[in-house]
């Protein structure tokens, strides 16, 4: 693969256009997660050996210390891996007694290349832990009920466009990036207020979920001016040293996570010497390699595979991918609960509000945004709403032409 990069290291040339035009080949970085990182990289895999990381040299005891000093810590690089491959020392710093073929880019530190991915590092790691050590917390404090509470309550936020609800988290095995990102917009109301003293209190809880917003919505900034990386590293080091003081009594490695060293330590120098993270993350390159490959393999019978994934692709390319739009057309009605003109809605509203019989919420709610509606229908219909024969019908249910039928009753047949 490096090849045709390092035979023709001088200069590469192309014809565009009709001229050809010479273009220096350079790789720049690296976007991989860990385990990639350290294939290419060509270090110990894991979190428990002498030196996780694969950017600098610092031990597995102090992969959980926020308050380094980078001084103190050296990169990694072409030659002191060299020399400590050549001193036999490769299994004190966790690096495998081989050639690196990317020694042989003199404008390349390969170890400093393969840069902090945000999806791999955050979305399914830090997040997944923050996530998995609170649902450890609620057990500890209220067992399974408190659990249940808490599911309870992700199930009771209301739907939104764009936002994927998920509950049951516990018995979630295998979710991906998108999900946890779901995840990271509605856990924190969840958790107000869920419980009460406890060593660790859920204020606490809640202000870490908070400083994680906080940062995470830092992280995918388009761009940086020097105050904003101050800003984010500072954001980064706040989280990460509560994120140690919180969950430290219930990992079994004292949060000794190589992703936890790498966001804190790493991430803003990505961000300094490669540009925004944005522009560094695996996310596009997965996506598309799940829609374009794994769903097409799945898909397949696992003969001739390659002729099956084109002729898939080809199709789905070639295919409208405009969405075919439902339309729900009323077929019969039920009973008439109220048939108000436009002045009486304000006035049934109040009297609603007013009752020793509450109707369910969700009553006073549409009839509120069916004031505003109906003005602006009105508006760009340009009709008369100062008739006497204006007015509106809500009727107990509508019976749909798909044999769906729309309930506007809080409950039916004792259920809500």
């Amino acid at each position: 693969m490096l090849q045709p990069l390092l035979e023709k290291s001088e200069a590469l040339y192309f014809g565009i256009n009709g001229q050809v035009i010479t273009f220096a080949a350079r790789i720049s970085f690296f976007l991989a997660d860990m385990f990639e990182a350290d294939d290419i990289t060509a270090t110990y895999k894991g979190a428990r050996c002498k030196m996780p990381c694969h950017t600098c040299i610092v031990l597995q005891s102090d992969l959980n210390n926020m308050s380094l000093k980078l001084e103190n810590v050296p990169h990694r690089t072409h030659e002191n891996m060299k020399q400590v491959i050549n001193d036999g020392q490769g299994k004190e710093y966790s690096v495998h007694s081989v050639e690196n073929s990317f020694w042989k880019f003199l404008n390349l530190n390969i170890y400093e290349a393969c840069v902090p991915d945000r999806m791999h590092h955050i979305d399914l790691g830090l997040f997944k832990y923050q996530l998995e050590f609170t649902q450890d917390i609620l057990k500890v404090v209220g067992g399974t009920e408190l659990q249940k509470k808490f599911d309870d309550r992700l199930r009771q936020i209301p739907r939104f466009l764009g936002l994927k609800l998920l509950h049951k988290l516990g018995h979630l095995n295998v979710l991906a990036a998108s999900d946890y990102r779901n995840i990271m917009k509605i856990t924190l109301f969840a958790l107000d207020e869920i419980f009460e003293g406890n060593e660790i209190t859920c204020k606490e809880l809640c202000e870490l979920y908070a400083k994680f917003s906080k940062m995470y919505i830092m992280s995918r900034k388009e761009m940086y001016t020097e105050e904003d990386l101050k800003i984010f590293e500072s954001a980064i080091i706040d989280w990460c040293i509560d994120f140690k003081k919180i969950f430290s009594p219930l990992s079994t490695t004292d949060c000794n996570f190589p992703k936890l060293h790498s966001w804190r330590y790493h991430a803003v120098p990505a961000i300094r010497k490669y540009g925004a993270l944005n522009g560094l993350s695996t996310e596009t390159y997965e996506t598309l390699h799940k829609s374009y490959v794994k769903t097409p393999y799945r898909l397949s019978n696992r003969k001739n595979v390659m002729r099956q994934l084109v002729n898939a692709v080809k199709h789905k390319e070639l295919t409208s991918s405009a969405k075919k739009v439902i339309h729900r057309k009323a077929k019969g009605f039920e009973k008439v609960l109220w048939e108000l003109t436009l002045d009486n809605i304000d006035q049934k509203i109040k009297s609603l509000k007013k009752s020793e019989n509450p109707s369910h919420s969700n009553f006073i709610e549409g009839l509120s945004q069916l004031i505003s509606t109906l003005d602006t229908f009105l508006d760009t219909s340009s009709q008369e709403s100062e008739s006497d024969e204006f007015y509106i019908k809500i009727y107990d249910s509508v019976h749909l032409e798909d044999r769906h039928i729309l309930r506007t009753t809080g409950e039916f047949q004792g259920k809500e």
